[in-house]
């Protein structure tokens, strides 16, 4: 794999460059003028996926919703309720000390909430604090896939840390955005302690984006039934920036039922089942509405 870029087209190479610098790993930088290319990815040792049960949070703003972010639904979020300010911070008490090696923020349905800029804090005692990483700008998306980076279109958000012990992570705004708010569905720390897999409720990201993409399709069923085709096609097109791990997929059902809707609704449970075989992403007993008889309005042209 291989990120080519190309004066002129607003992905600068400083800009790849720096974004790959904060998520970790190596890469090796080439240049082919007038292309630049990065290659050679080898992905950071993270670690796992910490353990969230027994961690305490709080946050500057809107504290009373704090543990939506990690209670392993990304259909609920913390957020500010204000437009992003420098200086709001979220906190987490991880419990115990644990070396920390990655920190990641999923935004599911609210990508547009992405940090403009973010500082990491690390702490023993919750009283002295130490940056771990910063990142006044950033592209936004830039993570690691499972051998080399991807950008991940939903506003996933990654940061590579320092391979140190710490209790405390505090995560503080730096940035400034008009007028969204800054929101987390999810944190992500990676670690060397207790990992999370197989907790119950606590989905890995894979798991996070490919339901939320479950749940966009079913929406796109119910409106195509009720005969509001324009509607299930944004439904769809949702669900393919959800869950880009599936992006294939879920493209392949937004095209039957663009080019058929669900006049031919044999034709997109045909489709359903394939992918269903394919991917186990969704069964037609699970996706289906129960109204799945009603006959809707005609196809797209």
């Amino acid at each position: 794999a291989a990120f080519i870029t190309l004066p002129g087209l607003g992905l600068e190479p400083d800009l790849i460059e720096h974004d790959l610098k904060l998520i970790g790993g190596r890469y090796r930088r080439v240049q082919v003028p007038p292309y630049t290319l990065f290659v050679d990815f080898k992905p950071p040792d993270e670690g796992v996926p910490l353990d969230p049960a027994g961690w305490g949070v709080r946050a500057s703003h809107n504290g009373e919703s704090a543990r939506n972010a990690i209670d392993g639904d990304i259909f609920s979020r913390w957020g500010t309720g204000t437009a992003q300010r420098p200086g709001q911070w979220f906190e987490v008490d991880l419990g115990t000390r644990v070396p920390v090696t990655r920190v990641g923020m999923a935004l599911g349905q609210f990508g547009s909430d992405l940090p403009r800029g973010i500082a990491v804090l690390g702490s023993l005692d919750g009283t002295i604090w130490t940056e771990l990483a910063r990142a006044d700008r950033h592209l936004g998306g830039l993570v690691w896939g499972e051998f080399h980076p991807v950008f991940d279109v939903t506003g996933r958000f990654e940061l590579a840390l320092p391979d140190r012990p710490v209790r405390f992570l505090r995560l503080v705004q730096t940035g400034t955005a008009d007028p969204f708010d800054w929101s987390i569905s999810e944190l992500f720390v990676y670690g060397r302690g207790p990992a999370a897999p197989g907790w119950p409720g606590w989905p890995s990201w894979d798991d996070s984006q490919r339901e939320l993409g479950r749940r966009l399709f079913r929406d796109a069923l119910e409106a195509l039934e009720e005969g509001k085709e324009d509607a299930a096609l944004v439904s769809l097109d949702r669900a393919v920036r959800a869950d880009p791990g599936h992006a294939s997929a879920w493209q392949r059902l937004a095209n039957v039922a663009g080019r058929r809707g669900i006049a031919d609704a044999g034709a997109l449970r045909l489709e359903l089942a394939r992918v269903n075989r394919e991917r186990g992403l969704v069964s037609e007993a699970d996706a289906l509405p129960a109204s799945r008889g009603k006959k809707a309005g005609p196809a797209r042209p």
